[in-house]
């Protein structure tokens, strides 16, 4: 059993380079990219405001406003720098730090993240 409770599904990204293995292997493609490629879809989450950093409010002209999120999701593969979408929003949000945890005996196995993301300019 992995986290009890999922309030959406997401889908996660990773840079092309970082998913291809070894680069001195004669298999390594010669067209990888530094554009996000989506690791893994359909996984169970729960994505809610961390840090109290945002309050709804919608951000004037020119101005911008950086925004924190919590990410509790079934196990999965997240690293740092890796982006998260949230499949029913859309939205889409950078990786800021990843604790997997095991659960106990396999049982509430799970992934936190640190998430971000910049609304307005």
């Amino acid at each position: 059993m992995s986290i009890p409770v999922a309030t959406t599904t997401v889908r996660t990204w990773r840079k092309d380079s970082e998913i291809v293995e070894d680069p001195w292997d004669d298999g390594y493609p010669d067209d990888v990219t530094s554009d996000f490629a989506i690791l893994d879809e359909g996984i169970r989450a729960v994505v809610s405001v961390g840090g109290g950093t945002y309050a709804g409010r919608s951000v004037g002209p020119g101005e911008s406003e950086a925004v924190s999120f919590s990410l509790l999701a079934d196990p999965c593969d997240l690293q740092y720098l890796d982006e998260v979408e949230d499949e029913v929003t859309g939205e889409r949000y950078a990786v800021e730090w990843v604790v997997h945890s095991p659960g106990v005996y396999g049982l509430l196995a799970s992934t936190r993240a640190g998430l971000s993301t910049r609304k307005g300019a």
